[in-house]
């Protein structure tokens, strides 16, 4: 073999041989010995990137090349294509692309990096659009001057690096799978060559690539590389440690070549091996042939050992380390796919020819093995990893040891964790004004022998998870679900391995040992599928645990983890939050009821992000404008880990400024006998406008004794409320019985200028806030008892842009204590069109039964009157007085019909702000069911 040193060709040894056989040449080895580094296992940093977080891939399969091998065998080196098995690579690739991505298919394999690389560039999650171009950057470390005939592209030396193998395989996935055209592919070390025997295999399939080179061998179908006048890279040590070589001038930046602008994707395939500077060169050391000097010995200041190894003049931690600058740049790291590392003839140093390794599952034989990840760092940490565990003292002298120089990881750390950056460092290649994040994450195995990360040990681990891909099938690990009450859940199986796949489900019951097979029934949908669904979940099943066992046209079956179903109560939603729109500057309330035995939790969501601090039932938006658009929902969760989240309400935002109305019905408050059957009182109300409105809603019985102990005493009060709320369909919503002299009603009914209730007193409160819609407030005695009653209901907002717009109570009308009173508000600075009715015989066609001539009141009579009992109108028959006017108010409020020479009353008024006064009475002292409406009118 003919490495270099320095630029220096040094032959150190050749063994002719006339075909490939076992024993590779050997040679009195220089190397220095260092002794072996001291890491620290399973203490991850930094954030973790992928798919699968953090994922490494590792394939490996020693038939991928000829384990016989005499690696630097005149006419028959490690590199020819005799030495590489082509049918097990391209296996050895999709395998390593499948498991890395969760597919079981390279299609799908290509669709989900895409899709993850795009979402993460800022492009969204979408595919592979026809015409980006996609360059796959190799290296060609010994293609430099000397070691090379220069006619013919012919290598001289024998040293690892990348082999012709897994860029066929890339190119066949690129052009086969995901359908990229020939045209728009690049292969090339732009700072080198690209050697005849790979040129002639990759171009004899892919005639169509444009294979790169950077010195002008057009003849030979290479193309030249072109430098960029705008990419640029800039070093973060700003010139203090990058220096020229000779000269001794500081280095700010380097330009690359123009196909890293022009690609849209990268896919770097390094040859994993150690360094005789670096320690270990794999992705981010590759790129040193990415800029455009003549050679790179301006960056060496940036590595362990500037000056080469023994001289280690930069071996301790949190130094300025070049490499991170590369896996963090744009153009770099940032348009890189997916990092493949071609370790199929890994050796210690870059310019040794491949060695066979020692450490199991080697066993003596060549790595045969390649890596695949979308976390640069936790793949170069694997790297690391292995090349510290099998090129250690006891290999010398067979193997060189520069891995074990220290800090040689050290640009791993800080490329995971800025926590580990000199003080004097700020990571910025772009020179963006902004620091790098993580670039991923950083974790030593626990050893050598089993080599398990912090994910392999503990799903909930946070760093590395490496997972060793075959020929068997194996599984992606099951999620445990959870399911409400008569609900569904779906456990899906991601199985990887030779089509055709067969799937059966089991179940092991809570509490139980053994596993029995499922089938599609009632309960279970999909059994014999990679998705099997549970119906009609039931509390007995918590717990019940559910696998997968799956089987390959080859090969032996394999279980999947056991993922357990969680059935929890998933609390009840009651009144859904209401899409609205509003004028900008609006205050715009969203509210949500729902009910549930335990606790209940709120987190709202603004076109699915998290609104921070807005975890209440109520969303209050003080002033919207055109960034408060969008959709909102809530997710809630109860005490026992049920959960659900409502429907999308959206928000629409106008340009045109909201302006309040002059006045509003802002309460309503209703006294009369509260009876059983028909007689019980029934108030309505409609909340209209954008957005929720918050209301206090009371029923008074006790309390009402303290107006007048003469007329409203203990006897004829109602003694015990009940409250319930309903919706207009009669769905119930919340009740009352006592309201226990709570804080929150308390202080309501005091904004409110409310009345006090005594704390202790039995009569029926509640504070709720409810979106636009009809709603009935239902008022009955305890145990069927009769009574006196105030049913009240107060805007606690009048701010909002909601508002109350009709209210109603039906209730028994009779005389004296027990005469029919209703009571409002207009609230604001103008006038109000008020229609208010009073309707007794109109009732009889909606319930025959109920409300016969008998029971309704007959011919109800209707005044009005102010605050201080002056009398502002009043009417009997009301088609008798202003008929037309009032019919024709009625129907533009929607209110039902009143049949002309009916003895209903009715008045159309214009009121300004104040409280008012509807009193109901039968004519004669008649008695009966009445119903008082208060609408705001055109």
């Amino acid at each position: 073999m003919k490495p270099f040193h320095d630029g220096r060709l040094v032959v150190i040894a050749a063994l002719a041989a006339a075909g490939s056989g076992c024993i590779a040449s050997a040679a009195a080895r220089r190397d220095p010995v260092f002794p072996t580094a001291s890491v620290v296992a399973n203490q991850p940093m930094g954030v973790a990137k992928g798919i699968y977080p953090g994922r490494v891939v590792w394939v490996h399969d020693p038939t991928a090349v000829n384990q016989a091998c005499v690696v630097d065998a005149p006419g028959h080196g490690w590199y020819l294509s005799e030495n590489n098995n082509q049918a097990v690579i391209d296996g050895m690739v999709s395998m390593a692309l499948r498991n890395l991505a969760g597919s079981n298919s390279d299609a799908g394999a290509w669709d989900a990096i895409l899709r993850y690389h795009n979402a993460a560039r800022g492009k969204g999650a979408v595919g592979y659009t026809s015409g980006e171009k996609v360059f796959i950057k190799i290296n060609a470390t010994s293609a430099w001057d000397g070691n090379f005939d220069p006619v013919e592209l012919t290598p001289d030396a024998y040293i690892s690096e990348t082999s012709m193998g897994p860029v066929l395989s890339v190119l066949r996935q690129l052009v086969g799978v995901v359908g990229v055209s020939q045209q728009d592919i690049y292969v090339g070390d732009p700072m080198k060559h690209i050697y005849k025997h790979l040129y002639d295999v990759w171009h004899g399939e892919f005639p169509g690539v444009h294979y790169l080179d950077n010195g002008g061998y057009e003849s030979l179908g290479r193309e030249s590389v072109v430098p960029s006048t705008t990419a640029i890279i800039h070093y973060s040590d700003r010139g203090t440690i990058l220096m020229t070589d000779p000269g001794d001038q500081p280095v700010n930046q380097d330009y690359l070549y123009t196909v890293f602008e022009d690609a849209e994707y990268l896919i770097n395939i390094p040859m994993l091996k150690g360094h005789m500077r670096a320690g270990m060169t794999m992705f981010a050391k590759n790129h040193f042939g990415s800029q455009t000097r003549v050679d790179a010995s301006h960056l060496h200041g940036g590595l362990v050992a500037p000056a080469e190894a023994p001289n280690v003049t930069r071996g301790t931690y949190g130094l300025y380390r070049v490499q991170v600058d590369i896996l963090g740049h744009s153009l770099l790291g940032g348009k890189n796919l997916v990092y493949l590392m071609d370790a199929l003839w890994a050796t210690d140093y870059e310019l040794d020819v491949p060695l066979k390794w020692q450490m199991p599952p080697f066993n003596n034989g060549y790595s045969a093995s390649l890596f695949a990840s979308l976390d640069p760092v936790a793949i170069e940490s694997v790297g690391y990893d292995f090349l510290r565990s099998e090129f250690t003292a006891e290999r010398v002298p067979a193997a060189g040891t520069y891995v074990q120089m220290p800090a040689v990881d050290d640009y791993l750390r800080q490329a995971a964790d800025s926590a580990n950056w000199p003080v004097t460092i700020m990571y910025d290649p772009d020179n963006s004004g902004l620091p790098l994040g993580s670039l991923g994450t950083h974790e030593n195995w626990n050893n050598a022998a089993s080599m398990q990360y912090s994910r392999n040990l503990d799903p909930a681990g946070t760093g590395i998870e490496l997972i060793q891909a075959g020929q068997n099938t194996r599984t992606e690990r099951l999620a445990d679900q959870t399911a409400g009450t008569g609900g569904t859940a779906a456990f899906s199986v991601v199985a990887i391995g030779t089509t055709p796949l067969t799937y059966q489900w089991q179940r092991q019951a809570a509490g139980s040992q053994g596993w029995t097979n499922l089938s599609d029934g009632a309960t279970y949908a999909g059994s014999t599928t990679s998705t099997l669904t549970v119906s009609g979940a039931a509390l007995q099943m918590n717990g019940d645990q559910f696998r997968c066992v799956v089987t390959s046209a080859v090969g032996p079956s394999v279980t999947s983890n056991a993922a357990v179903l969680d059935v929890v109560i998933v609390p009840t939603i009651l009144l859904q939050p209401a899409s609205c729109a509003a004028g900008a500057g609006a205050r715009v309330l969203f509210s949500v009821l729902a009910t549930d035995p335990s606790a209940l939790s709120y987190q709202w969501l603004k076109d699915d992000a998290d609104i921070p601090g807005a975890t209440a039932a109520v969303l209050a938006l003080p002033s919207v404008g055109a960034a408060d658009a969008g959709v909102y929902t809530v997710y809630i969760r109860n005490a026992t880990g049920g959960s659900i989240t409502t429907a999308g309400a959206v928000l629409a935002v106008s340009a045109q400024a909201f302006a309040a109305p002059p006045s509003a019905l802002t309460n309503i408050s209703t006294r009369a006998q509260v009876g059983t059957g028909a007689g019980i009182m029934i108030a309505g109300f409609v909340v209209g406008g954008t957005g929720a409105k918050p209301l206090l809603i009371r029923a008074v019985g006790p309390a009402l004794t303290g107006f007048d102990p003469v007329g409203l005493n203990a006897g004829v009060v109602l003694a015990n409320p009940v409250l319930q709320l309903t919706k207009s369909d009669g769905t119930a919503l919340l009740s009352n019985e006592g309201w226990g002299g709570d804080p929150a009603i308390a202080a309501a009914a005091a904004g409110a200028g409310a009345f006090a209730l005594p704390p202790g007193s039995s009569d029926a409160a509640m504070v709720v806030t409810l979106p636009p819609g009809a709603y009935t407030a239902l008022v009955t005695g305890k145990n069927g008892a009769t009574g006196v009653a105030l049913v009240e209901v107060y805007d606690l907002d009048t701010s909002a842009a909601s508002r109350l717009v009709n209210i109603s109570t039906r209730v028994q009308a009779g005389t004296g204590a027990h005469s029919l009173i209703a009571g409002f508000v207009v609230a604001g600075s103008g006038a109000r069109n008020v229609l208010v009715r009073a309707v007794g015989p109109s009732l009889t066609p909606f319930d025959p039964t109920d409300f016969g001539p008998a029971v309704v009141l007959a011919d109800p009579q209707l005044e009005l009157t102010g605050l201080s009992g002056q009398v502002l109108g009043s009417n009997d028959d009301w088609y008798s007085d202003n008929g037309a006017a009032i019919a024709a108010a009625a129907a533009a409020v929607n209110a039902f019909t009143l049949e002309v020479g009916s003895k209903d009353a009715a008045l159309l008024s214009s009121l300004g702000p104040g409280a008012y006064t509807p009193v109901v009475s039968g004519k004669d002292g008649g008695t009966g069911i009445a119903l008082v409406e208060v609408y705001e009118a055109p």
